[in-house]
């Protein structure tokens, strides 16, 4: 529960949030009220101390974000696709320039972690996306004339790269795998680039693109799963929690470590924590703390709707949902608060609004778990014995063949 007066580390938490937002919006004024974070002088400069130093890391990396060295016209070199990618367009950093441009290829099922040599041209982006991309670091689109796999890159991020592609290839999920595969790949690790444009349609306007968007019920998933094998193994206690947090830092990567994920995986690392030391948990600083572990890395995902999209859905889970669980229920509460409070957002980012939202998300709730944990599991084991994930991946087929037949009915 949100206290009014919060213990000093979630003080310092907020007033290190401050200055985050202050780089993000360029207001370093803003910073100044995290005094008010504090209610004694020690704090209070604390907390200062805490929102200038959050204030100058956020504005250099948002000057990073913001530097640009290449300029519209022909290209030809290297680039690494470091976004998802979609059908034949991700993100990618350009070699030499290190910075991130959107590339185009035409006919090219591009993948995330390859490296492409590429010829083309450089063009500003569609003013329709062009403040999204901006949050990512993107201000020029590379329409690729010729483009060539060359290579993959190295390092903790081909690591990831190489786990998310040995999880698609343990579910049978290639670039032509059918809607319901597809849909199952997205559901588990948020890997969507499979996934036709008419389905993602559905998926939006029935208010269920959610759930390919990997998220704090992704984790407690996750969390729940690895917790249930270990105790069938016989597996209890703090090994048994030390291994659903090393499991839930190891799925935030492999998902691709957007910001609803990264912000649900500090809840749960810092819940793992908790139970060791036998410490209450707070919601609000736990929320707190993954705000600050987004920003940090990158403070222009306060602008990014998949951020405000998170957060907001989390805010309303534990401030509205609770006033509408008398009249609805738990289950119909919780989906009635997050449509409430998301859909100003939507509506504002994407000129869109899902009517049925409410409806299609409380008749495809009791299958997202299993889809996740059949997924999974199914993965897990068809990377050593294709054949014996069949089954589990077909079950999980059926049902999300049913998620598709009630997002195609409420879009």
């Amino acid at each position: 529960m949100w206290s009014c007066d919060p213990p000093p580390a979630t003080r310092i938490v907020l007033a290190t949030l401050v200055g985050l937002v202050a780089s993000a919006l360029a207001a370093p004024p803003l910073a100044l009220g995290a005094a008010a974070a504090g209610r004694t002088l020690p704090m209070r400069t604390a907390a200062l101390v805490a929102a200038t130093v959050a204030l100058l890391v956020g504005t250099a990396r948002v000057e990073q974000f913001d530097r640009r060295v290449l300029r519209s016209g022909a290209f030809a070199g290297t680039v690494t696709v470091t976004g998802q990618p979609s059908a034949d367009r991700a993100l990618a950093s350009a070699a030499g320039a290190g910075e991130t441009v959107v590339l185009v290829a035409p006919g090219v099922a591009l993948q995330q972690g390859a490296v492409y040599r590429v010829s083309g041209r450089l063009r500003p982006l569609d003013p329709v996306v062009r403040g999204y991309y901006a949050t990512q670091g993107a201000h020029l689109e590379l329409g690729a004339a010729r483009c060539a796999m060359t290579g993959r890159r190295g390092g903790l991020w081909g690591v990831v790269d190489e786990a998310h592609r040995a999880a698609l290839s343990g579910m049978g999920v290639g670039s032509r795998s059918p809607p319901p595969r597809a849909l199952v790949a997205g559901v588990t690790l948020g890997d969507s680039g499979a996934l036709p444009t008419d389905v993602r349609a559905e998926l939006r306007t029935s208010g269920l693109y959610h759930l390919v968007a990997v998220s704090g019920e992704n984790v407690a998933l996750v969390t729940v799963l690895v917790l249930i094998g270990l105790g069938l193994a016989g597996v209890v206690g703090t090994p048994a929690r030390v291994s659903a947090m090393i499991g839930t830092g190891c799925y935030v990567l492999i998902t691709g470590a957007g910001p609803s994920i990264v912000r649900a995986g500090v809840a749960g690392l810092l819940v793992g924590v908790a139970w060791l030391i036998s410490r209450p948990v707070m919601r609000w600083h736990l929320l707190a703390c993954g705000a600050v572990a987004v920003l940090a890395f990158n403070p222009l995902e306060l602008f990014d709707p998949g951020f405000q999209l998170s957060f907001a859905a989390v805010i309303a889970i534990h401030v509205v949902a609770p006033r509408l669980r008398s009249l609805f229920g738990q289950a119909a509460a919780v989906s009635i608060a997050c449509t409430l409070v998301t859909t100003p957002i939507a509506w504002w980012h994407f000129g869109r609004i899902a009517p049925l939202s409410v409806p299609a998300n409380l008749l495809v709730l009791p299958v997202v778990g299993p889809i996740l944990w059949l997924g999974l599991i199914g993965s897990a084991v068809g990377i050593v014995a294709p054949a014996l994930a069949a089954p589990l991946l077909g079950l999980a087929d059926l049902l999300a063949a049913y998620l598709l037949r009630v997002a195609q009915m409420c879009s």
